[in-house]
């Protein structure tokens, strides 16, 4: 597989914006949002692929979405938080209640990942334990799902 990236999200783009990438088959697809985030305020991000279109919200609204088709490429190389050894590129600011699905969640989900703050015991093993999360909430899945 590759060892560059096959997915990303920045908070701020070439173009001072929003974006999401794929790479899938041998090209980068990016979807980005309309305008800058605002200086120093929290800001929720997220991006889903479903293997056909490309989501991007901010705040848990969809400012971006394209058209793609087909799966993301495999890498091998690690996952990274706040910067890449590609590009060498780094956030400057802080990232807190990071979440990554195997799976595309719905904008609902979105919603409500936004909305539930992580509870402490998910820095705790068992994971599965975890009895903080409300009952169909994607994070008390993705917690039962690790190992």
């Amino acid at each position: 597989g590759s060892g560059g990236l096959v997915y990303a999200l920045y908070a701020h783009d070439n173009v001072s914006q929003p974006a999401a990438y794929v790479r899938v088959g041998n090209a980068d697809w990016r979807v980005a949002g309309a305008s800058p985030l605002p200086l120093h305020t929290w800001t929720h991000l997220a991006t889903t692929y479903d293997g056909a279109i490309l989501r991007l919200y901010v705040n848990g609204q969809e400012v971006g979405n394209r058209a793609v088709g087909g799966a993301i490429q495999v890498s091998t190389g690690r996952l990274r938080m706040g910067g890449n050894a590609v590009w060498a590129e780094w956030f400057a600011g802080q990232i807190d209640e990071v979440r990554i699905y195997n799976r595309a969640l719905t904008p609902a989900q979105i919603q409500v990942d936004m909305a539930t703050p992580m509870p402490s015991c998910m820095f705790r093993k068992p994971l599965g334990a975890c009895s903080a999360f409300p009952a169909a909430s994607p994070l008390k899945e993705a917690a039962e799902k690790v190992v």
